[in-house]
């Protein structure tokens, strides 16, 4: 798989974590060191809240849902993995290549980035499907995209997948047909990074550089803001189950945090060296983040960090079922 390479040339005249990137080219292409410096503030080594970490992935009482996540466990690249919510359980879904995997809302399939041929020794970063269980796997659209196709998130009617696509344009994957067209606001083309949308499929979020932008679905209706905090650039903003919150991560060229918007509140939820993604549980009380090669999960005010990764394994990108 040739993601980094395709990721490291998108990226080339970019600022790494301005542009969402910096996690993959780490990733895929420098390995677990330069993973660790990336992902982190080198001024604070050790993971988000180290002293009240619980090291064992142990958390009293049940807790709903699954997660998928990217991993290297077979020493040759990111396969798609899933887990229960406490950290047993773990199965490996695919055997060729992938990162970023979403679950669709009714938690049957998975989409996730991955490198598709379309020529001699030419590749693009496109989006491709399977089912929960890792079976029946095709690409998204039936031709290849011309750009790369980052990011996917699901309808909450499994109609459409929203996708990041290179340069900085934002597009609608039609699941039945594979047609991809970009995201219209009054008409006008969208331009943004990590889109998704909001449980009851009318609005749709997404990164406007150092805000959160927030529209109605249809493309009707005016463009909202939440600036972000200071100096960070906005990645991954997700609206939580109940449709009142959304959590995101603040990046600079530094250090990476997540954070919780709600009523025009910015509330810190972790700090120093958290990845760049997070996800909410479905009851909405419990949220999956990586830090330094590990997925962590905490309750959805930042207490009881648990640790749900083997200390020997490099898992990445938790996504919660819905």
């Amino acid at each position: 798989m040739n993601i980094s390479r395709h990721i490291g040339t998108l990226v080339a005249n970019r600022r790494h974590r301005q542009e969402g990137f910096s996690r993959y080219l780490t990733l895929f292409g420098a390995g677990l060191l330069a993973m660790t410096a990336a992902c982190g503030d080198t001024d604070s080594p050790q993971a988000p809240g180290e002293e009240s970490v619980t090291e064992l992935a142990v958390t009293p009482g049940p807790l709903p849902g699954r997660i998928a996540f990217s991993s290297i466990r077979n020493g040759v690249g990111h396969d798609i993995y899933v887990m229960n919510a406490d950290g047993s359980g773990v199965i490996r879904l695919t055997t060729s290549r992938g990162v970023a995997p979403a679950w669709s809302y009714d938690n049957k399939k998975i989409a996730y980035m991955a490198d598709r041929p379309v020529g001699p020794n030419k590749v693009v970063v496109d989006i491709f499907v399977i089912d929960a269980n890792g079976a029946n796997g095709h690409w998204a659209s039936p031709t290849p995209s011309p750009v790369n196709l980052i990011h996917p998130t699901w309808s909450p009617d499994g109609s459409r997948i929203l996708v990041w696509a290179q340069p900085n344009n934002l597009m609608s994957l039609d699941v039945a047909t594979g047609a991809l067209t970009p995201l219209k606001l009054g008409g006008q083309d969208v331009k943004g990074r990590f889109p998704s949308f909001d449980p009851t499929g009318q609005k749709i979020v997404f990164s406007a550089g150092s805000s959160l932008a927030v529209m109605n679905a249809d493309g009707t209706g005016t463009l909202s803001t939440i600036p972000g905090p200071s100096g960070a650039t906005v990645e991954h903003p997700r609206f939580s189950p109940d449709g009142q919150k959304i959590l995101f991560t603040a990046a600079t060229s530094r250090h990476t945090a997540l954070y919780v918007a709600s009523q025009g509140t910015l509330t810190l939820l972790a700090d120093h060296g958290v990845g760049h993604r997070a996800s909410w549980a479905p009851d909405g009380k419990h949220i999956a983040f990586e830090s330094k090669g590990k997925i962590y999960q905490m309750n959805a005010d930042g207490t009881r960090r648990t640790r749900l990764s083997a200390p020997e394994v490099l898992d990445e990108e938790p996504a919660y079922t819905h």
